[in-house]
């Protein structure tokens, strides 16, 4: 018994110790924690399924006897239980962190436009949603928020569906701005949209993703949402675009994919009226006296990139 109490103790103090610090933000089952300490051990099988017990021991104690448990139980998985507050370091300031970012408009008419820069509040690390059906001003908004806010901040586009001969057709639309430097580049960065898009994400840039898929596995929309929140690290913005079924609410992946979004537009058309419908569906930090949560305005499209004829509806 004593030295199966030597090998307890060497066993805690190397779980501690080794095991669990690599064990921070993830999940584990006691498979892991045999490979970890025994998979290129020699112990005879007799010995090998005493240290197997000795580490259950371990692993039950710390999770279910301790009063102050180090794991937490769901199932065959564990986690480490991480009592450590994660601080976050303020000091006031003066700078203005708010993104003072352009919308839509008619450029023809200055009476004409959304109004969202006096009602809405975006700040660093933020998300923008953008759901939609095909051909109804998805990659329209996308490209006048890269065209009317690259000359404020550091954009990148990444699209699912130009190649560059056709990219350059659609951008010849935007005449309002010339979207070319002296030397004939693109003033803002474009880029492929890849399936692995999230590892691609710019920090301190407004990162447009047009457009995100999600018809499989549909139900990882929030799961996706928060990796990319994390990515940005409370730096740059992105806006993301998505496609919506013409019967629903919300993008493909339901209601999920409004919940890490400080904005959420929905775009539609309105067969009565032959009108397209923008619907504010979240704003989590509207302008006080002026918050255009479920507000709804009418468009029509000119050239695929044009913006006329914006009417708030009733």
């Amino acid at each position: 018994m004593v030295e199966d109490r030597g090998l307890y103790s060497i066993a805690l103090e190397r779980i501690r110790t080794r095991f669990l610090p690599l064990q921070k933000g993830k999940r584990f089952e006691m498979n892991d924690v045999y490979r970890f300490f025994l998979e290129r051990s020699n112990h005879s099988s007799d010995e090998l399924s005493k240290r197997k017990k000795i580490l259950g021991d371990v692993i039950y104690n710390i999770t279910h006897v301790n009063k102050e448990p180090e794991l937490e139980q769901d199932g065959r998985w564990y986690r480490l239980i991480d009592r450590e507050l994660q601080i976050i370091s303020l000091k006031k300031s003066g700078d203005k962190t708010l993104f003072d970012l352009v919308y839509p408009s008619d450029h023809e008419d200055p009476t004409a436009k959304f109004g969202f820069e006096d009602s809405i509040k975006l700040f660093p690390g933020d998300i923008v949603g953008i759901a939609g059906g095909g051909n109804l001003g998805k990659t329209t908004m996308c490209l006048n928020l890269a065209v009317d806010n690259m000359d404020k901040y550091k954009v990148i586009y990444f699209t699912s569906e130009f190649h560059s001969e056709k990219f350059i057709d659609r951008i010849g639309g935007f005449d309002w701005v010339n979207p070319w430097d002296e030397n004939g580049n693109l003033r803002f960065k474009l880029a492929r949209l890849t399936e692995n898009f999230i590892d691609q994400i710019q920090e301190g840039y407004i990162n447009i993703f047009d457009w995100v898929r999600m018809d499989e596995e549909q139900w990882k929309i929030n799961a996706l949402m928060d990796k990319v929140t994390k990515k940005l690290n409370g730096k740059g913005l992105a806006i993301i675009s998505m496609q919506k079924r013409s019967n629903k609410n919300y993008a493909v992946g339901g209601e999920g994919s409004m919940d890490y979004a400080s904005a959420y537009f929905t775009i539609s058309f309105e067969g009565e009226t032959k009108r397209n419908i923008l619907k504010v569906e979240k704003v989590k930090s509207p302008v006080v006296g002026n918050d255009p949560n479920y507000k709804k305005y009418s468009f029509r499209l000119v050239g695929g990139a044009k913006f006329t004829d914006i009417k708030e509806e009733k």
